[in-house]
C-alpha cells in the first residue's frame, strides 16, 4: 500500500488499494519483507510485515490472511514476524500451503 511513499501510513484516499480493502471481513495481502529488506526494495511492488499491520489497521479489516512471503524466509523466521503482527486488533492468519477459510 505504500508504493514507496516515505510518510506511510497518510490519507487513506490516497492509500493504494484502501477503497476496496476498507472494512473487508477477509484481507489476503502479501507480506513479502522485513523494514530492512524493504528499504533496498522500494517500488518492487511488495509490503513490509509492518507497512500491513498499519494497512490493516486503516482500513479496519477483520482477519488477514498473510501470503506471498519471501522464498528466503525459513518458516522460523516467518513464524516470528507473524508473532509480531498477532496482538493489532484484527484475527491474524498466517498463510500456509493449502490453507483453507469459511467466511
Amino acid at each position: 500500500p505504500a508504493l514507496g511513499n516515505s510518510m506511510f501510513p497518510g490519507d487513506p484516499d490516497w492509500t493504494s488499494g484502501y477503497e476496496i480493502a476498507e472494512g473487508a471481513g477477509v484481507l489476503i495481502h502479501d507480506s513479502q519483507y522485513t523494514d530492512e529488506e524493504y528499504d533496498a526494495r522500494v517500488g518492487w511492488g511488495h509490503t513490509s510485515f509492518s507497512q500491513l499491520v498499519e494497512f490493516t489497521r486503516m482500513t479496519k479489516a477483520q482477519r488477514l490472511v498473510t501470503f506471498h512471503h519471501d522464498p528466503s524466509h525459513t518458516d522460523p523466521v516467518l513464524d516470528e514476524l507473524h508473532a509480531g503482527m498477532a496482538t493489532h486488533g484484527f484475527e491474524l492468519v498466517p498463510g500456509t500451503a493449502g490453507l483453507s477459510l469459511e467466511v
